[in-house]
């Protein structure tokens, strides 16, 4: 499936931005839009190969515990999963686990 580049305006009017893999154009904008998104710019990356046994990439067991006690803080304080991955991925540090985050 092909990779679209995104950018937008959250529900706060902050500009967040991002990589998917959608089918269409279309499909991503409803994505997003379900997650209170306005899009305001997309372009097509490419196609997503995923080939699992080529991706090296490791989470420590101490940035698993830190992103599950940051995550479950956001999520007491009533802010949408979604919402929540998002800004969890914006502040991870590894490339890998930023990824896979996204990829949630």
């Amino acid at each position: 499936m092909p990779r679209f580049q995104w950018k937008g305006k959250n529900r706060y009017g902050d500009v967040v931005e991002g990589v998917r893999v959608a089918r269409s154009v279309d499909e991503l904008r409803l994505t997003l839009e379900r997650e209170q998104i306005t899009v305001m710019d997309v372009s097509r990356k490419g196609i997503a190969l995923q080939i699992p046994f080529l991706q090296r990439g490791r989470v420590k067991l101490k940035e698993l515990a830190i992103f599950s006690r940051q995550l479950s803080v956001l999520i007491d304080a009533e802010l949408p999963l979604i919402q929540s991955l998002n800004i969890m991925a914006e502040q991870q540090k590894n490339k890998y686990f930023k990824k896979v985050i996204h990829e949630v």
